[in-house]
């Protein structure tokens, strides 16, 4: 006889369930229950995740794009590696300025020199030195750079006359790991650090 059957035989005769009967109900219950209360956190857990990740790509991005536009601005003259052994460290310097006349542009000598420097600490320190010192944390809680993990290499091509440890034109290989404190390896939901590798030309 079917279960269904035997249930409506059951309700028919006004007999009620045994014990065994309802244990085995709230057994199965509980089981389903407990499938589908963790399929809905794994849900909520993998957009949270996914969620974080992209913020800290964000977060990666917007150092990186800060470092383009110092690229960008004008020639650089002179880039040196100011790393120390724990913290990833790059100085560019300019003393020239892109100008544009009658749909011509034309670059010329500056009067004082601006030397950006970027500092990959935890909050990545941008200071620049020039007609007007300036100094700003490109990165904020909860989101901090793992110095470790981060590097900043240097392949030169033309290095400066006398001065080995100062280039003149080549590539910059930056890395950075970044991560999110509120999602760190000790908490119940955590977030691998991000990193992100990048070449510029100068």
């Amino acid at each position: 006889m079917s279960p269904v059957k035997r249930i409506g035989n059951l309700l028919r005769e006004q007999r009620g369930f045994t014990l065994i009967e309802v244990l085995g109900t709230l057994v199965i219950s509980s089981i389903v229950l407990t499938v589908f209360y963790n399929v809905f956190i794994m849900g909520i857990t993998a957009y949270q995740k996914t969620g974080v990740e992209i913020q800290l790509r964000d977060e990666a991005d917007y150092v990186l794009s800060d470092l383009m536009d110092v690229l960008q601005q004008s020639k650089i003259d002179e880039m040196r590696e100011c790393s120390s052994p724990s913290v990833p460290c790059i100085e560019f310097t300019q003393n020239k300025k892109i100008t544009e006349k009658s749909g011509v542009f034309l670059e010329e000598n500056e009067d004082v020199s601006v030397t950006t420097t970027f500092l990959l600490n935890h909050s990545v320190k941008k200071t620049v030195k020039g007609n007007e010192n300036q100094e700003e944390q490109l990165i904020s809680d909860p989101y901090e750079v793992i110095p470790g993990d981060s590097k900043v290499e240097v392949i030169c091509y033309e290095e400066a006359a006398g001065n080995p440890d100062v280039c003149k034109a080549g590539i910059v290989d930056i890395t950075i790991a970044i991560q999110d404190t509120d999602y760190g390896s000790d908490r119940t939901i955590h977030v691998k650090p991000m990193i992100l590798n990048s070449q510029f030309g100068f």
